[in-house]
């Protein structure tokens, strides 16, 4: 990924600096970007990303798995109950994202319909 991102980052990193204007006096100010080094990093990357876990109304977790994108269809949901079992699987239809819920099973879903977005109440159970 390093190699990929590396011609950008240096095009970046040869900008002739900005100048700004500051109280006291024009200034001038050259940003400059740098990989962290692969140590850094862990060997792995996270199985879950940031903002891909929602809890429901009626104390479930719902998670994403990054390889949720590769599931045929839309979206797949893996669905935790209190005991932290799978209780079970939730697959939206192609072009559908979770918005919220509501008790008693009810979730809230988003369709996008071109440049329209819908939303739908349904049921998962």
């Amino acid at each position: 990924m390093m190699d990929s991102i590396r011609p950008m980052m240096d095009e970046r990193n040869n900008l002739p600096p900005r100048q700004m204007n500051t109280p006291m006096d024009p200034r001038t100010a050259r940003q400059q970007f740098e990989f962290l080094p692969p140590e850094k990093f862990g060997d792995y990357e996270q199985p879950v990303q940031t903002g891909a876990v929602k809890a429901d109304l009626d104390a479930h977790l719902w998670i994403l798995p990054r390889t949720s994108l590769g599931a045929k269809g839309g979206l797949l949901y893996d669905v935790i109950n209190r005991k932290g079992e799978s209780e079970y699987r939730v697959q939206f239809p192609a072009g559908y994202a979770l918005a919220g819920f509501g008790s008693g099973g009810v979730v809230y879903v988003i369709r996008v319909d071109g440049r329209m977005a819908i939303l739908e109440r349904a049921s998962v159970k």
